[in-house]
């Protein structure tokens, strides 16, 4: 015979199967939720988890949620980057409804809510745009990594993300220092069949020749001093997955023939052995520096040049996308309100005039930078211009009278024309993309003027 405590514990567990949940309200997943079952709930990046993260600072098998009757435990699975309940690295710790459990770069909201939706930390940007547009399931994922805008900038990098992401192409990235570089890649790896593997990130202007090469390919004990033991390289651990060259502009030259004979064959050894190892892993790179002038300067490789810029998916400047700057905006103050612990604040008009008017010469880096900045110094619950703290010399600066001079429109946009190839330093490419217009018209309205070169 069963018992009624019996009953009562199995009426507890369809309880919590119905009622506690996981909310991403940060990081790559964010607007993202998972039902909980009783018993364990494992978390982390592989397949066969409960909650399958996308944070490639998350391990495979990161922690465990034990959801036993009343009581509700989480456990941190010995993961490299540890877990941190409430803000505070934990082995094993009790659940309470509303705490928040941060995972490599994710924070996780654990709620007894039956519509994880209708809680406050949910009220975002992410929520807004899809329920304001009809997103397609790549806008949301795209959104979800803070490519968020409207402007026809932004819409011509997500097309290309959409169309790209699903293929194995060599993608080179560029654009100007923080314009999103990185969040690109990383859409095109979580958005690829490859989601599964390692989305590695290796900063080329960061090292010297001898250490980049030992850490793209690792080396074999005694490969050099100091080595004591073999290591695997960066390569080998990309494999299946995909490798982000960030800065390969600034790779020494050393370095790039032996990257194109990995782009060429796939083979490459470690530092002090002759046995060839093979990476079945995209590569994507990325530059703010002209590549094609680099080229002419016989400081960049021709041949990985074309090797790399297989896809080339140029990213514009904040100043080019300006109307994208409120939403942004809005995207990181709930970002680090939600992080800091902060009340959600809000902007006054002044200060979103403020930011519509800004030169933004740290690009979207630094619009980030300033709002985290003003979550955690501003007093009251609305942004002022005082908290943003720009730079008055970014602000536009009034030029001087000019008397109108009657030209022909032929005139106007010659100059207009030059005026744009002078600001993208000479990139055609990227000035035909500016000028929202096909690359051969551009071509024919040089040669029209004699402008081309």
């Amino acid at each position: 015979m069963v018992s009624l405590l019996h009953i009562a514990h199995l009426l507890d567990l369809q309880a919590a199967a119905d009622m506690f949940r996981l909310v991403a309200v940060s990081g790559v997943d964010q607007g993202r939720d998972w039902e909980l079952a009783p018993g364990r709930n494992a978390i982390g990046r592989s397949s066969d988890v409960t909650v399958q993260l996308r944070d490639a600072k998350s391990s495979r098998l990161h922690c465990v949620i034990n959801l036993d009757g009343s009581a509700w435990t989480i456990e941190d699975l010995n993961s490299l980057n540890s877990t941190l309940l409430n803000g505070k690295p934990i082995r094993k710790g009790a659940l309470s409804d509303g705490d928040r459990i941060s995972i490599g770069e994710t924070d996780l909201l654990f709620t007894t809510s039956a519509d994880a939706g209708s809680h406050h930390m949910m009220t975002t940007v992410l929520q807004k745009e899809i329920s304001d547009r009809n997103l397609k399931d790549f806008e949301r994922e795209l959104l979800a990594h803070g490519l968020v805008g409207r402007s026809r900038a932004i819409k011509l990098v997500l097309e290309a993300i959409s169309k790209v992401a699903p293929t194995d192409a060599t993608v080179l990235i560029t654009g100007p220092s923080g314009s999103g570089k990185e969040l690109v890649a990383n859409a095109l790896h979580y958005n690829s069949p490859r989601r599964a593997g390692n989305f590695v990130s290796v900063n080329c202007a960061a090292l010297p020749e001898s250490l980049l090469e030992s850490e793209l390919f690792g080396y074999e004990r005694g490969a050099f001093t100091g080595a004591t033991a073999s290591r695997i390289g960066k390569f080998h651990y990309a494999n299946g997955g995909t490798i982000f060259l960030d800065e390969i502009g600034d790779m020494p030259v050393g370095c790039q023939a032996k990257i194109l004979r990995v782009l060429q064959e796939r083979a490459y050894c470690r530092l002090g052995s002759h046995e060839i190892e093979h990476s079945e892993c995209r590569i994507i790179a990325a530059t703010n520096m002209d590549l094609e002038k680099a080229v002419e300067e016989k400081i960049f490789r021709e041949d990985l040049f074309y090797r790399i810029n297989v896809i080339n998916i140029a990213i514009p400047p904040l100043l080019e996308r300006i109307e994208d700057v409120e939403m942004l905006a809005g995207h990181f103050l709930e970002k680090y309100g939600s992080l800091h612990h902060k009340p959600i604040k809000s902007f006054s008009p002044e200060a979103i005039a403020a930011m519509m008017s800004h030169h933004w010469p740290g690009n979207v880096r630094e619009l980030q930078n300033c709002i985290e900045r003003a979550v955690l110094l501003g007093e009251s619950s609305t942004i002022t211009p005082n908290d943003l703290q720009l730079n008055p010399r970014h602000a536009p600066q009034p030029g001087p009278a000019m008397d109108f001079i009657p030209r022909s429109l032929r005139d106007v946009e010659r100059e207009h024309i030059l005026k744009v190839l002078d600001h993208t330093g000479g990139n055609k490419k990227r000035a035909a993309e500016i000028l929202g217009i096909e690359r051969n018209t551009l071509y024919d309205r040089l040669r029209q003027y004699g402008s081309l070169e």
